[in-house]
């Protein structure tokens, strides 16, 4: 049975807004049927390409940044998920998603969850609930918060040195101890 896509306005919509709304239908799609995934792909990505939607040169800015954001910062956002609480994959990559700038894709979280684990910064046990299949847990081991502190540590000290350049124009900013 066919279904129709979800009704929105795609001229008033930033590019950045239509490839979430994108996203989003795939995932809907995801949980209800094959075709309608398939067909909601084709039809959005057509539209998009039909409308002329384009990033601006600002969203390609904020999208760079965004992107060199994560890189720097994953890991301690993937330990800090993991403290004092299990997720399976899935359940993690829902929970990330919920922050505009932690946006990512199971091709960026398993990588990084196969090489924690090789760095014994994080474990993983299979655990199967009822009727539904197996999913795999992980968690934080004793070196991954102990790097969790480290990092967080690191993470604040750059935060204040940023906000520090920020508030203060000029040339101090270049000498923020006073030497």
């Amino acid at each position: 049975m066919e279904k129709a896509l979800p009704e929105f306005n795609k001229s008033s919509l930033p590019a950045v807004d239509a490839i979430r709304i994108h996203f989003t239908v795939l995932k809907i799609g995801l949980a209800t049927n094959l075709n309608y995934v398939i067909f909601s792909y084709y039809v959005l990505h057509s539209n998009t390409v039909k409308q002329g939607w384009s990033m601006t040169t600002e969203t390609k800015i904020e999208s760079k940044w965004d992107v060199q954001l994560r890189k720097g910062t994953l890991e301690l956002v993937i330990l800090a998920a993991l403290k004092e609480r299990k997720l399976y994959g899935l359940e993690l990559l829902g929970n990330l998603h919920g922050f505009e700038t932690m946006m990512i894709t199971e091709g960026t979280l398993y990588p990084l969850l196969d090489r924690l684990k090789r760095d014994k910064l994080i474990d993983a046990q299979w655990h199967q609930s009822g009727e539904t299949r197996p999913r795999k847990y992980y968690h934080l081991t004793k070196q991954g918060g102990e790097k969790l502190l480290a990092l967080t540590i690191r993470w604040r000290k750059s935060v204040e040195d940023i906000e520090f350049i920020l508030n203060h124009p000029g040339p101090e900013t270049l000498n923020p101890k006073g030497v």
